[in-house]
């Protein structure tokens, strides 16, 4: 009995550590996304809009807490995060000198750098 109770502890311990993270606002804004809605700047009236919330889910992974600076290159695109308070537009670009999405945070812009797979992802959708 003392070893299944030790390890329910272990099993409890480990769940909240992970559960703990850092949590970004990134994090924050996919957790209550509905829908994501991705647009190309190179074939215009092209879009695509995601609803599968494992979907949505990945650009947790997508978009890095990284700041970049801040670019003077063109934008790729832009993705729309909707949620049932408004919706939040990030324009990306996925040129490898310039990989970074640029979004209004408050009063502030901000640029994160978009990972492998996210730029990955994004190459693949595109028209």
């Amino acid at each position: 009995m003392y070893k299944y109770i030790l390890g329910a502890f272990f099993t409890f311990m480990a769940v909240m550590f992970v559960r703990c993270g850092e949590v970004t606002e990134i994090d924050e804004l996919v957790k209550q996304t509905e829908r994501v809605q991705i647009v190309y700047n190179t074939n215009l009236g092209a879009y695509q809009d995601i609803t599968d919330k494992k979907e949505i889910r990945a650009f947790s992974d997508y978009i890095l807490d990284e700041p970049t600076p801040l670019y003077k290159c063109g934008y790729d695109g832009y993705m729309i995060f909707f949620t049932e308070h408004g919706s939040v537009r990030m324009d990306f670009n996925l040129q490898d000198d310039c990989i970074h999405v640029l979004y209004p945070y408050g009063e502030t812009l901000q640029t994160r750098l978009i990972s492998k797979e996210g730029v990955a992802y994004l190459r693949s959708q595109a028209p």
